[in-house]
């Protein structure tokens, strides 16, 4: 449980930093591509939210929620 925890700790704290980067981003910043073919902001920080999503969804559903696997433990 305290390994889990610390994920979903890190998780949330991870998410605010990210979160955090994109404050003082302004609209122009925001969506300005120096070429057609480049990402913007925008477009980056929607495909990692997306992508986090997901990986979240995976590791909620079906990592923590499982049991231990003593055979992945550390010492």
């Amino acid at each position: 449980q305290g390994e889990r925890d610390r994920a979903m700790s890190h998780m949330h704290a991870t998410r605010k930093q990210f979160l955090d980067s994109l404050a003082a981003v302004t609209p122009a910043q925001w969506n300005f591509k120096p070429a057609p073919e480049v990402w913007s902001i925008a477009e980056v920080a929607e495909h990692i939210v997306l992508g986090e999503d997901m990986l979240f969804e995976i590791a909620t559903r079906r990592t923590l929620q499982a049991p231990p696997d003593p055979a992945l433990q550390t010492n």
